[in-house]
């Protein structure tokens, strides 16, 4: 079965809402090394270069003209994300969003938790997720979604056909790629 043709519509609407001046400091970490990295997830997965790479405001206003505001109005940096897939169809789907502070990535989570209450997919099970500031998990049979935020950095990742355990298992990699930068 091919999940992507029924769950795409969902991840457009989920990866629609993550992705300006540089704030001091914002060039100490290289965007791309806060997201999960091919050690990261289960074996058998290969990073999808076509789906990957840095997410700058221009390209998410160009790609996404309803995020340009948005982003001006919470102090985007920018972002990066990341897609790998297994030959079974399966996916991982990672991003990180940076901002100028911490408020600016509580606004984007609580924007995308909005939108997700609004768009009435069916099946869907929200519950909240322990992992950096505040978090929230939406499952189904077909996928995991975890949003959370992390002082300035707002993260997504999306398991789809991977299972809720390895989909957890690589968020946590990649707050632990968080947290470490943002130490430093």
């Amino acid at each position: 079965m091919d999940h992507t043709a029924t769950v795409r519509p969902l991840a457009v609407l989920v990866f629609v809402a993550l992705a300006a001046a540089l704030p001091a400091g914002a060039a100490t970490f290289d965007p791309k090394a806060l997201v999960v990295g091919r050690a990261d997830v289960p074996a058998g997965f290969r990073l999808d270069p076509d789906e990957t790479g840095l997410r700058t405001n221009e390209l998410e206003a160009r790609e996404h003209p309803e995020t340009r505001p948005l982003f001006r109005r919470l102090g985007r940096v920018t972002g990066y994300q990341a897609r790998y897939e297994n030959a079974a169809d399966a996916s991982i789907e990672a991003r990180v969003d940076l901002f100028r502070n911490a408020n600016g990535a509580h606004g984007l989570h609580g924007w995308v938790v909005r939108e997700m209450a609004r768009s009435g997919i069916k099946g869907v099970v929200s519950k909240r997720l322990r992992l950096g500031s505040e978090g929230r998990m939406y499952s189904s049979k077909l996928f995991v979604i975890l949003y959370w935020r992390s002082d300035r950095a707002w993260s997504a990742l999306a398991g789809f056909g991977v299972g809720e355990s390895k989909t957890l298992a690589a968020a946590r990699a990649q707050q632990r790629r968080i947290a470490a930068a943002l130490r430093s």
